[in-house]
C-alpha cells in the first residue's frame, strides 16, 4: 500500500527508538553527535581516524604475536543472511583476517522476527554473550537494549557497522568503533550532481521506506540538499522496503504527468525495484540511483536505467573492522570513527573506469563476483 511521505515521521522515529532505550526527553541533536563535532570536541580522534584510514588502505601487515586463543567475534545480522551486502561483508572480511593471520573464531547471529524483550531472552539464553566482540549491522529499536547492556558491563565489546554518527549519551561508555558511510556527504554530492543534470522544469520523484528512522532521515538530508540547490520532490511515496513494493510504487509514478524525469531510491531495494519498472515500460525516458552494492549496477548504467551509482569502498568497512580487532590484540589504539570514503560513478563515463572503480571499491569481494 502506497502511502504518502512525512518528513516528521523520520525525527519521531528514531526520538522514540532513542528514548525506549536512553529515557531523556529533546530534540534530535541531544541525541546525536554529527562527525563535524566529535573531531572539533575530540580533535585526538581525528588524527586517529585519519591514521586508522591510511591503514585501511594500505596491504595487509600481519600480526607479530603469538594469540593464546581464537578472538569471538559474533556478528549480529538483521536482513537476510544470502543478501549480497552480507555475503560480501563477510567474504571480504575473512579474507582480511586471514592475511592478518587473526586466530579468530566467527559466529552469525540472525535476528529472529522476535519483540524487543524476546529477543533479549534469545539473545542472553545463547552462548553469544561469551563472545568478545558484538558487531551489530544496524542501530534499530530491536539491537538498542542489546547494545545498552553490552555498553554499561563492557563485555562483549561493541562494534556498530553502518553507523558514523555518535550518540551523545554514549560518549562516556562509547561502542569501540563506529564504521560506515558519511551519509550526509554521500547525498549532498548526490543533490550537486543532480542539480548540474536535471533540466529546468524537469521532474524528481522518489521512493523512501517504512519502518527505518536512519534511512529516512538520510532521505530527508537528500531532499534538503536538493532545495538548497533550487529543486523540489514533486512526490514521495513511503513503502516496505522490498523490491516487489518499489518496484509497483515506481511504475504508479511512471504513469504521472508528465512523467517524473528521475527517480530517487532511497535504498538498495528501493533502486532495484525502480529498475525493474523501468525495464518494464521501455517507452519512459526516466533513471535512478544506485547504492554500489550489486556488480549488476554497472550493466544497470550502460544500459541506461542508472544515471549516477553512490559508490563506497565497500570492502573498506570489513578491511577497518579486521585491522580494528589486529589493534586491540596489538594493544594499539581504535578510533571511535571509521568512515569509508565514497565516489559517484556517472553515465558519462566510460566502461573501463567505471568497471575499475567498482573493483577498487570491492578488492576482496570483486573476486566472489567472479566466482558466480
Amino acid at each position: 500500500m502506497l502511502k504518502a511521505f512525512h518528513p516528521v515521521k523520520a525525527l519521531v522515529s528514531l526520538c522514540i527508538l532513542l528514548l525506549s532505550s536512553i529515557g531523556v526527553s529533546g530534540n534530535l541533536n541531544s541525541y546525536l553527535v554529527s562527525t563535524e563535532d566529535f573531531f572539533n570536541q575530540f580533535p585526538a580522534e581525528k588524527v586517529l581516524s585519519d591514521q586508522f584510514s591510511t591503514r585501511a588502505s594500505s596491504p595487509p601487515s600481519p600480526i607479530v604475536i603469538n594469540q593464546s586463543k581464537p578472538i569471538r567475534i559474533v556478528l549480529v545480522v538483521s536482513s537476510p543472511l544470502d543478501d549480497i551486502e552480507n555475503r560480501t561483508f563477510l567474504y571480504s572480511f575473512k579474507k582480511r583476517l586471514q592475511e592478518l593471520r587473526i586466530n579468530y573464531r566467527l559466529e552469525l547471529f540472525p535476528v529472529p522476527p522476535l519483540e524487543d524483550v524476546l529477543l533479549s531472552e534469545h539473545f542472553y539464553g545463547s552462548d553469544a554473550i561469551t563472545a568478545d566482540y558484538l558487531v551489530f549491522d544496524q542501530l534499530s529499536p530491536t539491537f538498542l537494549p542489546l547494545i545498552e547492556r553490552a555498553l554499561k558491563t563492557k563485555s562483549p565489546k561493541v562494534i556498530l557497522r553502518n553507523v558514523v554518527t555518535p550518540i551523545k549519551s554514549w560518549l562516556n561508555h562509547s561502542p569501540l568503533l563506529y564504521l560506515g558511510v558519511d551519509e550526509n556527504k554521500s547525498m549532498d554530492r548526490l543533490a550537486s550532481y543532480l542539480a548540474r543534470q536535471v533540466p529546468d522544469g524537469a521532474m524528481i520523484d522518489a521512493l523512501t521506506v517504512q519502518g527505518n528512522a536512519l534511512a529516512q532521515l538520510k532521505c530527508d538530508y537528500f531532499f534538503d540538499a536538493l532545495q538548497k540547490r533550487g529543486i523540489r520532490v514533486r512526490q514521495s511515496l513511503e513503502v516496505e522496503n522490498t523490491v516487489a513494493e518499489a518496484e509497483k510504487a515506481a511504475a504508479y509514478l511512471l504513469k504521472g504527468m508528465p512523467a517524473p524525469y528521475f527517480i530517487f531510491g532511497c535504498t538498495e531495494n528501493m533502486s532495484r525495484g525502480i529498475v525493474e519498472a523501468i525495464r518494464h515500460n521501455p517507452q519512459a525516458i526516466v533513471t535512478t540511483n544506485s547504492w554500489g552494492k550489486d556488480a549488476h549496477e554497472i550493466e544497470w548504467l550502460e544500459q541506461g536505467y542508472v544515471s549516477v551509482i553512490v559508490l563506497p569502498m565497500q570492502d573498506n568497512l570489513a578491511i577497518a573492522l579486521a585491522e580494528a580487532l589486529k589493534n586491540e590484540l596489538n594493544f594499539d589504539l581504535v578510533p571511535k570513527i571509521y568512515i569509508a570514503q565514497t565516489s559517484l560513478l556517472t553515465q558519462d563515463m566510460d566502461s573501463e573506469s567505471a568497471n575499475l572503480m567498482f573493483q577498487q571499491a570491492y578488492q576482496y569481494a570483486s573476486l566472489l563476483w567472479q566466482q558466480e
